[in-house]
């Protein structure tokens, strides 16, 4: 009984330690985000933001605020998409197993092995075939496919040339910058002036 209690009482101990862990980088964000910008480069973190500073989010809030709701508005459509077909097709999955549930699984879990540029290439081709590009169900749909799009809404400001010319690029037209001259100490974000 004595062996049983403690075996249960270090299974939550572990249990919270891998919790905590990997909860604290949502804690660190949202500390971080409620201190001054000065503060994020001290050497020594402060813990608690003590007063907390809601500036940066009424900022965001005042510049941001339409995009902002067009966010919201395409992640909420995108999940209610993805769970309308996903818990269907879950359903029929655990319920009727079929011989080819096994394999269907193996092709399901290979596809999001895939590297995710192979989808935005062939998801580009298909969507300017169907007049989805630069649309909110185009957005809706892609979410739905991988995180690693870069996507807006659309808007009459944007310069769509400029934005279909990034097709162009290749990664050997990029540069890598060594910044490392510029750190104060290998152990600190300060840069020297």
């Amino acid at each position: 009984m004595r062996n049983e209690r403690t075996s249960d009482l270090l299974r939550i101990g572990c249990g919270l330690l891998i919790v905590s862990v990997m909860l604290f980088p949502l804690y660190w964000m949202a500390n971080a985000s409620l201190q001054a910008q000065w503060a994020l480069l001290d050497p020594s973190p402060k813990w608690f933001p003590l007063p907390p500073l809601i500036d940066g989010y009424r900022s965001a809030a005042g510049s941001q605020w339409p995009h902002i709701v067009t966010s919201c508005a395409v992640a909420s459509a995108a999940a209610l998409l993805s769970l309308a077909v996903a818990a269907p097709c879950a359903y029929a999955l655990v319920v009727f197993r079929m011989r080819w549930t096994t394999l269907f699984i193996l092709l399901m879990l290979i596809a999001q092995m895939l590297p995710h540029i192979v989808m935005a290439n062939a998801l580009y081709a298909i969507y300017a075939r169907l007049g989805l590009l630069d649309t909110y169900y185009g957005l809706i749909l892609a979410d739905n496919g991988s995180p690693w799009f870069i996507s807006g809404a659309p808007d009459d400001r944007w310069s769509n040339d400029a934005l279909h010319a990034l097709g162009g690029l290749h990664g050997s037209d990029f540069e890598a910058v060594d910044v490392s001259s510029l750190m104060a100490s290998p152990n600190s974000a300060a840069v020297r002036h």
